[in-house]
């Protein structure tokens, strides 16, 4: 045996090249790195660390809070993912993570980077909102991220 068999076969992490750039802020690469890799302060990520806490997510108010809700099921999400999409004319894909970072890639270069900038955005505000707290919920989550698009783009 050789150390390709021990080393084993990964996917090529393309999602690593679109997330870490330049006209990205790294604050918000890391957030979505840390949802990528399960690491966010979600209710679902504390419980599995063996904290015991009732679950239910700061946004909807309706189901237990894990990254894959808040992110990309939550009704409040679903809202905000839909008006990203009709404001910028895109479909974004929300069946999962990867296919959310592929959609902001359909268009020509400087779209694409807008978009990539815009997802990004808003994966972060969700990202945040273990730093505000669950009592603050849905308004001081818009109050962040339009708060934060003005300042990239105002």
């Amino acid at each position: 045996m050789d150390y390709n068999h021990f080393k084993g076969t990964f996917p090529k992490l393309d999602w690593c090249r679109l997330v870490w750039q330049q006209f990205i802020p790294p604050s918000r690469s890391f957030i979505y790195w840390r949802w990528v890799h399960e690491k966010l302060l979600t209710d679902d990520n504390l419980q599995k660390r063996g904290c015991n806490l009732a679950s239910i997510c700061c946004l909807c108010r309706n189901y237990t809070e894990c990254s894959f809700h808040l992110f990309l099921y939550c009704a409040f999400s679903m809202k905000l993912w839909n008006w990203i999409s009709s404001g910028t004319n895109q479909q974004l894909n929300l069946s999962c993570w990867s296919s959310l970072l592929q959609s902001s890639q359909d268009g020509s270069a400087l779209c694409n980077q807008v978009l990539l900038a815009v997802v990004l955005h808003t994966c972060g505000c969700f990202g945040l909102r273990e730093t505000l707290g669950c009592s603050k919920g849905s308004i001081t989550l818009l109050n962040v991220f339009f708060t934060g698009l003005s300042l990239k783009f105002g």
